[in-house]
């Protein structure tokens, strides 16, 4: 499946939490990954996710440096997430 054809189910009311975008992107992915939500070796696709989250790519881009710092996620630059 490609990353443009994944629809994040998962972010399902995550826009309505609390808390700064940054901080609800970034909770609403780490615990997609550590429910095993998002699998192992997926794609993350910054503009379908700030899409479906009602954010813009900023605040996606910050989450995923958190859970890079963190190792939940890998970042290749050029190349993706």
């Amino acid at each position: 499946m490609s990353a443009a054809a994944v629809t994040y189910e998962f972010l399902e009311g995550a826009s309505s939490a609390k808390g700064g975008a940054t901080v609800r992107v970034y909770a609403a992915l780490r615990e997609a990954i550590v429910t095993l939500e998002l699998k192992p070796g997926a794609l993350l696709d910054k503009q379908a996710i700030a899409s479906r989250m009602g954010v813009s790519r900023f605040p996606v881009g910050e989450a995923l440096g958190r859970l890079q710092a963190e190792r939940l996620v890998e970042i290749i630059p050029q190349n993706g997430s």
